[in-house]
């Protein structure tokens, strides 16, 4: 009967209940909530009172799953929810991208309307423009910065610029840093582009120890000693060659001795941290996690080192 309920045959579950004495648990009403059977939830609370206390916990299932008229249903009824769970619907709402959700819980006294700044955070943190608009509008998120950086992180670029052109942000260094961090050429190509205030070092360096070339080669070669040791603490053989290859980036020395040191570092940690081969020694390491170390230390072989 409980899968019945969870599927919709309403025509099943009334020929159980009219036939059967075993009836249901309270999971007929999570299951037909979290698909959107109104028509069943609807009968289970006319007919089996086991179902009417667990309509409160059945409305996360809709919320889940972006069952609006479902939604508005429990909403309707005379249970209230605890402050963390008004927090934990409208999260979750934001983290699927329901807008139409996001928009009935918000008519639905304070509660869904506290932390608005962290719920702004989680939809563009995924993604959702219409929802993180709504937001905006209400003009209940004092600060936004977070949202950008959540945003820039996971290269919504659309969600980027609406926050930038439409709410005033100045600062933006450390959503540059995280965009650069994670290879969102386009998104730290467009903060630059603004004329914002940004320092391209620290990118330039998160994007060197994350391998992301193409962000390298745009944010310039300031801080080319720190990036060039992340480069080959982590092994990003690649990066470690285009730094070594510009010009003018000041001692070659310096930047094979980052290089060697990043290396060294990488090797060691794997020796000490992987928890395979915690306290092993080096040389007894499987190859397969050194290929990469293993190619950077002999291009770093082929270098000759002569000072500036």
């Amino acid at each position: 009967m409980d899968n019945a309920a969870g599927n919709g045959h309403l025509d099943v579950v009334r020929f159980l209940h009219d036939h059967r004495r075993e009836g249901c648990n309270e999971d007929a009403m999570a299951k037909a909530a979290a698909n959107g059977h109104l028509d069943m939830i609807l009968f289970l609370m006319d007919h089996r009172l086991v179902c009417i206390d667990k309509a409160g916990s059945a409305l996360s299932g809709a919320v889940k799953n972006g069952h609006v008229e479902v939604v508005k249903f429990f909403l309707g009824l005379p249970v209230k929810s605890e402050p963390r769970d008004w927090f934990d619907y409208i999260r979750e709402s934001c983290h699927e991208g329901h807008v139409a959700i996001v928009q009935v819980l918000w008519v639905y006294g304070d509660a869904p309307r506290s932390h608005a700044c962290l719920h702004l955070e989680t939809a563009a943190r995924r993604g959702h423009l219409d929802i993180v608009r709504f937001f905006i509008e209400q003009n209940r998120v004092e600060k936004v910065e977070q949202g950008l950086v959540a945003a820039a992180t996971n290269g919504h670029l659309e969600i980027v610029k609406f926050l930038v052109e439409h709410n005033f942000i100045e600062q933006v260094q450390h959503a540059a840093q995280e965009a650069a961090s994670n290879g969102h050429l386009y998104i730290v190509k467009y903060l630059v582009e603004r004329g914002l205030d940004i320092d391209l070092e620290p990118a330039f360096i998160a994007a060197a120890k994350n391998g992301h070339l193409s962000v390298v080669k745009y944010c310039g070669c300031q801080g080319a000693t720190k990036a060039m040791y992340e480069a080959a603490k982590h092994s990003h053989e690649h990066v470690v060659r285009f730094i070594m290859e510009q010009n003018a980036l000041g001692s070659r020395e310096e930047l094979m001795d980052a290089a060697r040191k990043g290396h060294s570092d990488c090797v060691q940690y794997l020796s000490d941290h992987r928890p395979l081969f915690h306290g092993t020694p080096v040389y007894a390491i499987p190859t397969d996690w050194l290929i990469r170390p293993q190619a950077l230390c002999r291009y770093l072989d082929t270098l000759s080192t002569p000072s500036a």
